[in-house]
């Protein structure tokens, strides 16, 4: 299997949500770019570079065929803002 390329803000997003509280996982053998685990739920996350063109950041034809043969929802976020934002209103609302 190919070695996963990150965008440039993936770093940074997993940053922002450990200061949060939450724990990122990057999967080895997936087509999505985190699994997190935060307040006793897990989230799939896809990051996208919220910098680049929309045409940039659309999902790969692999990215489309994994997301959709999932059981659950893998969300798209572009910044560690929405990132964090997702979380809480995954979250219900709640304070981070």
């Amino acid at each position: 299997m190919r070695a996963q390329r990150k965008d440039a803000n993936h770093q940074a997003i997993v940053a922002a949500l450990r200061k949060i509280g939450a724990e990122p996982s990057e999967p080895e053998r997936a087509h999505c770019d985190l699994f997190v685990s935060f307040r006793q739920a897990w989230y799939a996350l896809e990051i996208k570079d919220g910098a680049k063109p929309p045409s940039a950041q659309a999902l790969t034809e692999a990215e489309r065929i994994w997301t959709g043969k999932q059981k659950g929802p893998v969300y798209v976020v572009k910044s560690p803002y929405e990132a964090i934002e997702l979380l809480k209103l995954l979250d219900g609302g709640g304070q981070c």
